[in-house]
């Protein structure tokens, strides 16, 4: 009714720039992944929390930021933290890259796995030939996830315009679904987890 549905300024906002970038180059990220992301699980509101106890920008389980944390050598004794959104950029931009590492790469993965969690996409892969990107989204058993999925890189294209960058087709974002992760880089990924307490 204000006539502001199309108003990208205010529905996708730049703000929290020097952290997403800084961030953005220490874990070779697209800057729009993370703001599509910090889009899609705050809208933008550092105070965010979910029923589940996800915090902040990002919506970082504290489990999940301590063990982030560890890896990053940062201290987290207070899950309350979370709601700094340096901090909470820092913890949630490492988490994608290493769920980026642990699918070869792969966004669509990756971000299925940021936000239904890595074991759970791996037992979604296809078992005997690969999937276009966009058929395998849909045989999510998530709805949640799936919707995820498809708003997180609607958001890239919307970032993109935002930045200035060069337009892109989403489907050029969205490589095939393989049946396996390569052996190799799951056990590197299961290798370098820290441990829970």
């Amino acid at each position: 009714r204000s006539n502001h549905r199309d108003d990208l300024n205010i529905r996708f906002p730049l703000l929290h720039q020097d952290s997403i970038k800084q961030n953005a180059e220490k874990h070779q990220l697209d800057t729009s992944l993370i703001m599509a992301m910090i889009r899609q699980e705050s809208a933008y509101n550092a105070n965010a929390r979910s029923p589940a106890g996800a915090r902040g920008l990002m919506q970082l389980m504290p489990g999940t930021a301590r063990n982030v944390a560890k890896s990053l050598r940062l201290p987290l004794k207070n899950s309350n933290k979370l709601y700094n959104a340096e901090l909470n950029i820092a913890l949630g931009s490492s988490y994608i890259a290493q769920m980026l590492n642990r699918f070869d790469h792969n966004s669509i993965l990756a971000t299925a796995a940021y936000n239904a969690g890595p074991h759970r996409v791996k037992h979604w892969l296809p078992e005997n030939s690969s999937l276009p990107a966009d058929i395998w989204v849909d045989t999510i058993p998530f709805t949640e996830t799936r919707g995820y999925v498809k708003n997180v890189h609607a958001y890239i294209a919307v970032y993109n315009y935002r930045q200035g960058k060069s337009p892109i087709v989403i489907s050029q974002q969205m490589k095939p679904v393989g049946p396996t992760v390569t052996a190799l880089n799951t056990k590197a990924w299961l290798a370098n987890l820290p441990v829970s307490n």
